[in-house]
């Protein structure tokens, strides 16, 4: 059995506990809304519609030539490289 000293401290530890659980969600959660209303206002959806236009008033025949030369695994390799690289530069003892 605890004391009442010993229950006492428990209960006041797991209020403390709560209260920076509570906190760090509470800022999770703010950080969360202030993300989603951020691309909310960003122009994403109507530049991914535009680009959707540009791609497909590029003829049939440049799309051959663009798979022959593997034009698009190209760019999906170099935007992966960048991405690889920004993030392996934001480590701290390697950057």
């Amino acid at each position: 059995m605890l004391s009442d000293f010993a229950a006492w401290l428990r209960d006041v530890f797991s209020d403390v506990a709560q209260f920076f659980i509570d906190m760090f969600l509470s800022l999770l959660d703010w950080i969360w809304a202030a993300f989603i209303t951020l691309i909310d206002t960003l122009p994403i959806a109507s530049t991914a519609e535009q680009a959707a236009g540009l791609f497909s008033a590029i003829p049939a025949s440049v799309w051959y030539f663009m798979n022959v030369f593997q034009i698009p695994l190209g760019i999906v390799s170099v935007l992966s490289a960048y991405l690889i690289r920004f993030l392996i530069r934001r480590i701290p003892f390697i950057g």
